[in-house]
């Protein structure tokens, strides 16, 4: 180098080499110049101990390189924004998660991808509270390009520069599949409660102390209770006096092996009426321990039936007690 320079032939500076010195090896750079000293051409040469530098930015290197993996083989969605939306990054997971390429999507508007319009408003408005410095997250629907909607959340803070700001970064996580669990639990729950509610059969449930945990309009309906006078009491309550002991038992033995039950029960209405009924019904229990969770249970009024029967064997008494009555041999 040092020749290169008296002879006026360029050099790339710096130029960096290994030096030895009694606590290891130093890096170091050298920098030079060509001065005339005593009338003849000398060099200057000038090193500077660069080794900690190197590795500071061997360091910074390999975590951008860490944090660079980190961010493209996550879940989760990274993105960057600049103040007017567009996106200027995203990692490359967006492709995975909602079938577009980092690269379709950089470069354009982040509300382009967000189904309308009610949940453009609520990026708006999500975005709009960042700029006054109130950071929550939001979650809203995105169409990828064949048209599927996918349920997206998203937690982001501004990205500033000497107090201003000049874009957003933040992270998307795909809850699609959670959702949409969501909603066909819910639409079941509501085919059962349509059931439940519309049941021509009086329906009822029951905790492990056999206390009313729910009914249906028909149980009301058969028994003259109001909902409200009916949950939190107890079964036997509804059971004629003189059969209370035998609900207990029978209730309890029922509630403990599980099983299911089939028996035919007279309920005390609200009127005064005593009402044959016949009960059927099983234990529910979890999926773990088999514990009890409550019962399910269904009373078909069958009070009409037994008046019809009671009348039948009366009128084929009386025909047996009846003189003058030819009976077939």
């Amino acid at each position: 180098m040092i020749q290169r320079r008296e002879n006026n032939e360029p050099v790339s500076p710096p130029y960096e080499f290994v030096l030895n010195t009694k606590s290891g090896p130093r890096i170091n750079e050298v920098r030079g110049s060509v001065i005339t000293y005593g009338g003849k051409p000398a060099s200057v040469v000038v090193l500077t101990d660069i080794t900690d530098k190197k590795e500071v930015k061997l360091q910074l290197q390999k975590s951008r390189e860490e944090y660079k993996s980190l961010v493209e083989n996550i879940n989760e969605m990274v993105y960057k924004l600049d103040t007017k939306g567009n996106v200027t990054y995203i990692s490359p997971v967006v492709e995975t998660l909602i079938g577009v390429t980092a690269e379709a999507v950089t470069g354009k508007c982040f509300r382009e991808f967000i189904h309308p319009p009610d949940d453009r408003k609520a990026i708006d408005e999500h975005f709009s509270l960042q700029l006054n410095g109130i950071s929550q997250p939001v979650t809203f629907r995105a169409v990828d390009p064949d048209g599927v909607i996918h349920y997206l959340r998203s937690s982001s803070h501004v990205i500033t520069d000497d107090n201003i700001i000049t874009g957003f970064t933040g992270t998307l996580s795909d809850f699609t599949g959670e959702t949409l669990a969501r909603m066909e639990l819910l639409e079941s729950e509501q085919r059962f409660r349509s059931l439940f509610e519309n049941s021509p059969f009086a329906y009822q449930s029951l905790d492990h102390d056999g206390m009313f945990l729910d009914i249906n309009p028909e149980w009301t309906k058969l028994t003259g209770y109001s909902r409200d006078e009916v949950i939190g009491t107890f079964f036997g309550d509804y059971w004629p006096e003189e059969q209370y002991q035998r609900c207990k038992t029978e209730l309890f033995r029922f509630i403990k092996r599980g099983g299911e039950v089939n028996a035919e029960i007279n309920l005390k209405c609200k009127d005064g009426i005593i009402r044959s009924v016949l009960l059927s019904g099983r234990v529910q229990r979890d999926g773990e321990g088999g514990n009890f969770v409550r019962t399910h249970c269904i009373l078909n009024d069958i009070t009409d039936r037994k008046h019809a029967e009671e009348y039948t064997r009366l009128l084929a008494r009386m025909s047996d007690d009846s003189p003058g009555i030819n009976h077939c041999p």
